[in-house]
């Protein structure tokens, strides 16, 4: 009989793309300290190393190569978005957008009941390691 493997909590899934990014931003010298939960729309804030500049960060994380889902709200106080994709490969993927043009290509679907916001992977792609945009922590 085949080997099932386990289903990974959603909770987990969003703590593994955490977790990566911020080892990412540490590597380029950031100091990144996890959002207050009052602050919709933010996971991460993030200092230079003298304290200058300060950024807040959206991650959005994903097991394979699909749409970024933002639920019923269009909730984004953040400086950027992050999307970290096939977080359960050796190697994620990871594409920086700053949230202005990022709000620009999210899609919106109203159904019966409720709207649901989504950003398509080819609204995002172009966008691998743009860690440029973000630059390095050091002041």
């Amino acid at each position: 009989m085949p080997r099932r493997t386990p289903r990974i909590p959603t909770q987990v899934i969003k703590k593994l793309g955490l977790s990566y990014v911020c080892c990412e931003l540490s590597k380029r010298g950031w100091s990144v300290q996890p959002a207050p939960r009052w602050m919709r729309g933010v996971d991460l804030i993030i200092s230079s190393s003298k304290g200058k500049r300060i950024h807040k960060i959206l991650v959005k994380t994903l097991k394979g190569e699909t749409a970024v889902p933002f639920g019923d709200r269009l909730d984004i106080d953040a400086d950027y978005l992050i999307i970290c994709r096939k977080i359960l490969t050796t190697k994620p993927e990871i594409f920086i957008i700053d949230t202005d043009r990022a709000r620009n290509k999210i899609r919106k679907s109203t159904g019966r009941h409720r709207e649901s916001y989504w950003l398509e992977p080819r609204d995002y792609e172009e966008y691998r390691d743009n860690w440029n945009l973000i630059g390095e922590g050091e002041d």
